[in-house]
């Protein structure tokens, strides 16, 4: 997000000057204009960022900061026509303008995500079965186009697999095959609709087995690049259960969206198939027509989607500056608290952890994402669990303070009361020699280990 000053803004609440940088762009250029058609007035923005989610309306882009509602600041109706053709003319995406039966005065618009920067190993598993026309195939072909479009796409940038599945796996395009947009997009165009029978566990095990390892082009999961598979389905699957496939392919660290078309899918199948939780990895279309519509959505979910890294290992990547680096892990909770723990190579970094917030932020609330911005070049976040938690998932997101920030990222269950422990040692002391018992501090209720 990028905060708003501009003094040609009257903003209705303080957390809508937050937004995205295109928004900001946008809004702000749109300011001046309206400055300059009606001295001494200004735009007046009503909402645009908020944190207070509507239940009714749980995919708001004004959650995003992409969205604002906003009219002139001497609340003059006649002008909302002029102000929207005026937002049009900016590059404003999306514009809905109310007619004279609509109780709404004001204009609502909205921008699409910025190109997403992230290195990404994304994968699209396409239904190709004979229940797919060749129509519908197309719209699938489209569907990957569109979202592709997104993404900057190179070597050390974010990297697109396409394969279909039917009777058996039809490989198209590996994780290593094109690393310039235009040529990635040709290739997509030239898949083929096979029309056969709906084999997902085989798809699934090939995208685990073929396309997300590193001979075929993915990168080490110990540089937090984060592995994305969606898979697009209109029914069932057959040829074999999908329980240990889809259970293998998280296990290994792939995030997978499920994307069900028309009314025949399973939805007990697809959740089982998605990573956790559902609500944000399991998406029903009515119709192949819906597919087109939900390119925006898709892209920018998948973009901020974290990496999956193991506790106890040590992840090192970088991020730029301002931008997010998201992680996410399951650990096994001995006891009652977590800790990450970054180290700086080169820059700094803040970093921010929650058992909630998928993508911790500092906009976030303090009782839902704990965070550390010190200039310390080790920093430690300590996240306490709810009670009676056995696996948990952690998010963590780190943010790049310098041009260039290189870390360590380190995630381990805290097993004991303290960090540090100080034992004197003799010198020369025989290997096994006795030290210090800690046994005693581990915490209540931890597993201890013989």
């Amino acid at each position: 997000f990028k905060y708003n000053n501009s003094t040609d803004i009257d903003f209705a609440e303080p957390d809508s000057r937050y937004m995205s940088y295109r928004l900001h762009r946008k809004l702000t250029a749109l300011a001046n204009a309206v400055k300059k058609r009606w001295p001494q007035t200004k735009l007046r923005v009503l909402q645009a960022w908020t944190s207070q989610i509507d239940p009714k309306k749980p995919r708001s882009l004004h959650y995003e900061g992409r969205a604002a509602n906003f009219l002139t600041s001497d609340g003059n109706a006649s002008r909302l026509g002029i102000l929207a053709g005026m937002a049009a003319s900016f590059g404003f995406d999306w514009i809905y303008y109310p007619n004279d039966n609509d109780a709404a005065g004001y204009i609502h618009a909205s921008v699409i995500p910025e190109i997403c920067q992230a290195a990404i190993d994304l994968a699209f598993i396409l239904d190709g079965s004979g229940s797919v026309s060749r129509t519908d195939f197309r719209k699938e072909i489209d569907f990957v186009k569109n979202v592709t479009t997104f993404f900057n796409v190179g070597a050390n940038a974010t990297r697109i697999a396409v394969f279909q599945y039917s009777d058996k796996v039809y490989p198209a395009i590996g994780l290593d095959d094109y690393f310039t947009k235009p040529s990635l997009l040709f290739a997509v165009d030239s898949v083929q609709y096979t029309g056969k029978s709906t084999r997902t566990a085989t798809a699934l095990d090939y995208a685990r087995t073929v396309i997300f390892t590193t001979a075929e082009g993915a990168r080490d999961s110990k540089l937090g690049v984060p592995k994305v598979a969606v898979l697009l389905t209109d029914g069932k699957s057959n040829g074999g259960s999908i329980t240990n496939p889809a259970r293998l392919i998280k296990e290994s660290g792939i995030n997978v969206f499920s994307i069900g078309v028309t009314g025949n899918v399973n939805v007990n199948e697809l959740n089982e198939i998605a990573s956790d939780p559902d609500d944000d990895h399991v998406f029903l279309l009515n119709s192949f027509d819906d597919v087109a519509g939900f390119v925006d959505q898709m892209s920018a979910i998948s973009c901020d989607e974290p990496a999956v890294v193991e506790p106890g290992d040590n992840t090192t990547t970088e991020v730029g500056e301002d931008d997010f680096k998201y992680f996410k892990t399951e650990c096994e909770a001995f006891g009652d608290e977590i800790t990450i723990e970054e180290r700086d190579i080169t820059g700094r970094v803040h970093v921010y952890a929650s058992v909630e917030a998928k993508n911790p932020s500092p906009l976030d609330h303090p009782a839902v994402v704990s965070r550390n911005e010190s200039s310390s070049p080790i920093k430690t976040v300590t996240i306490r669990l709810p009670s009676g938690s056995v696996t948990k998932l952690i998010y963590v997101s780190v943010q790049g303070q310098n041009e260039t920030n290189r870390f360590v990222l380190n995630i381990w269950d805290t097993l004991f009361n303290h960090s540090n422990y100080d034992a004197s040692v003799v010198e020369n002391s025989r290997p096994g020699t006795f030290v210090y018992d800690i046994s005693a501090d581990y915490r209540s209720g931890d597993r201890k280990s013989g």
